[in-house]
């Protein structure tokens, strides 16, 4: 069980920093635009990451217009509107689990209950519409 917890926590995890299957495949990317940054403007992985991800990106868009084409090959940019629905079903074949007890052998109850509004003018007032 701590291994299914563990499993289904590690996807929670990644899902929620939206990191999807498709970043995966543009890491190539990713560090042919890192080592182009390194070459270029003799950048550091602090500062490229600053520049494409934190407080520096909106300024190095502007800087740097004609960039833009590889900048939207780089991971990790939510630019796109998708849902990705990750459904998990456990069937456990162990019965040992849970019990499951066999309602035929419980017995059908007898009710007491004695209705002390008997009237006949009730029947007369409470009857479902009629067509005319």
């Amino acid at each position: 069980m701590k291994l299914i917890a563990f499993i289904i926590s590690t996807i929670l995890l990644v899902q929620s920093v939206n990191f999807h299957l498709s970043d995966i495949v543009k890491l190539g990317d990713l560090v042919e635009h890192v080592q182009f940054h390194q070459k270029e403007y003799g950048d550091d992985m602090f500062a490229f990451f600053a520049k494409h991800y934190g407080e520096l990106k909106a300024e190095h868009e502007k800087q740097n217009p004609y960039e833009h084409k590889d900048h939207e090959k780089l991971p990790f940019h939510c630019d796109h509107h998708n849902s990705n629905n990750f459904q998990l079903l456990f069937a456990f074949e162990d019965e040992t689990l849970i019990p499951i007890p066999n309602f035929s052998e419980f017995k059908e109850l007898t009710s007491f209950y004695v209705s002390i509004y008997k009237s006949p003018d009730l029947n007369t007032i409470l009857q479902p519409p009629r067509s005319i």
